[in-house]
């Protein structure tokens, strides 16, 4: 398969079902406002954070269903319905009354489409992975599974850059009033232009299993694999937890926490994502050359040393903090994040990959990751201090470290 296709379709992976899964995240204050009304701002931030979590936890649900299909029938089958099955209630949450309308039926409302966005998240990520890993050729999968990491977080990028846009644009009375909509109607239609896009660059792959007996033994060959899961579940802990904090929960500290200006908060924030980015690119291809469990134990090294001290400076309030943290964060993680979609596929056979990168990459950011953001939000609540979220992020470092240790070079 030409390079080319291959670096687009990295790219497309999950750029948009991320995009709106994420959007959320960064307009949750206003969410909280709208679908969770309190009078106080940091539990409505909780409540429509703790929904965020949520989200998260039917998302192994969605894996196993999307990549028993990937293994079952073939790659490109569940990357189509994945798709689908996100458009359909991202614009269905544009159209949303809020709770001063429809009270608590527009909360329910919310809760269903936010579950039925997890369901279908939990299945993009583990096709896509297979598709590019079995394609790319040997000493070049962990440059092209890079792109599949970063489209991630381009997603995520581009619902910074979608938030940051509204609050520069529009006043917070019109935020509030209609404009938090516009992200929702965007992704929608975004996300059927790249299921027809898709569609032209996607080369037909053969059915992974051939009969129904394979298929169930291969079933049971995941379980058997413990030390691949295990390895993978432990690494993605890490990188769900310090992604979630640092790159989605951070812009909402800095304004909601720390008082900071709402753009600048954000502007902050999609720096920080961009030069993620960028930086994963770099390190996903100079991965052969440093060596995969050097750069795993770098990131987990750099993030424990760091995030104590540059969460001080943050407090500081010193608009080039603001501004440089999150570059430091970004530099990081993404020696991690260069490695880990390669690392995943690499631990799983051809025959149960899908199911394997599913589970291992979807049920820590279920139990950690999705979390994340409204623990560190309750603990800061009720203590009064952010030490609980750097202690938490410093603690899931050393969840990590053994399993990185034990990562082939």
């Amino acid at each position: 398969m030409k390079n080319k296709n291959l670096v687009c379709i990295g790219f497309l992976a999950n750029i948009f079902e991320w995009y709106d899964f994420s959007v959320y995240a960064f307009l949750v204050s206003k969410i909280g406002y709208l679908f969770f009304p309190s009078g106080n701002a940091q539990i409505e931030l909780i409540k429509a954070f703790f929904l965020f979590s949520v989200s998260y936890l039917i998302r192994p649900l969605g894996s196993l269903f999307f990549g028993s299909i990937a293994d079952r029938y073939n790659r490109i089958a569940a990357l189509k319905l994945s798709l689908l099955m996100m458009a359909i209630p991202t614009l269905l949450i544009a159209f949303l009354p809020t709770y001063a309308s429809a009270g608590v039926l527009a909360t329910t409302s919310l809760v269903i489409l936010r579950l039925a966005q997890g369901f279908a998240a939990g299945g993009e990520l583990p096709g896509s992975a297979c598709y590019v890993y079995e394609r790319a050729a040997d000493e070049k999968k962990s440059f092209y599974c890079s792109f599949v990491a970063a489209s991630s977080m381009l997603g995520v990028l581009l619902g910074s850059i979608m938030a940051t846009g509204l609050y520069w644009l529009f006043s917070a009375e019109q935020v509030l009033a209609w404009a938090w909509r516009i992200p929702f109607f965007f992704g929608f239609f975004v996300l059927i232009f790249v299921f027809y896009l898709r569609k032209s660059i996607l080369t037909p792959d053969d059915k992974v299993c051939s009969n129904e007996a394979v298929y169930k033994k291969t079933t049971s060959e995941i379980w058997g694999n413990r030390a691949g899961l295990m390895r993978v579940f432990a690494i993605n802990a890490f990188i769900a937890v310090t992604f979630y904090l640092l790159f989605v929960w951070m812009p909402s500290y800095l304004h909601v926490f720390l008082k900071m200006n709402e753009t600048v908060a954000f502007l902050s924030g999609t720096l920080g994502l961009f030069m993620l980015i960028v930086f994963t690119l770099i390190f996903g291809a100079l991965a052969p050359k440093i060596g995969r469990r050097n750069l795993a134990l770098m990131s987990i090294t750099l993030i424990f040393i760091l995030t104590y001290p540059l969460f001080i400076l943050l407090k500081e309030g010193s608009l080039m903090n603001i501004f440089i943290v999150p570059v430091l964060f970004a530099l990081s993680l993404s020696c991690i994040d260069g490695i880990n979609v390669e690392m995943m596929a690499g631990q799983f056979k051809t025959a149960f990959r899908a199911r394997g990168i599913g589970l291992s990459f979807t049920l820590p950011a279920a139990i950690f990751g999705g979390l994340a953001p409204t623990i560190c939000s309750v603990l800061i609540y009720k203590t009064g201090s952010d030490v609980s979220a750097i202690v938490f992020l410093m603690i899931m470092c050393l969840f990590a470290l053994p399993a990185a240790m034990t990562l082939k070079q």
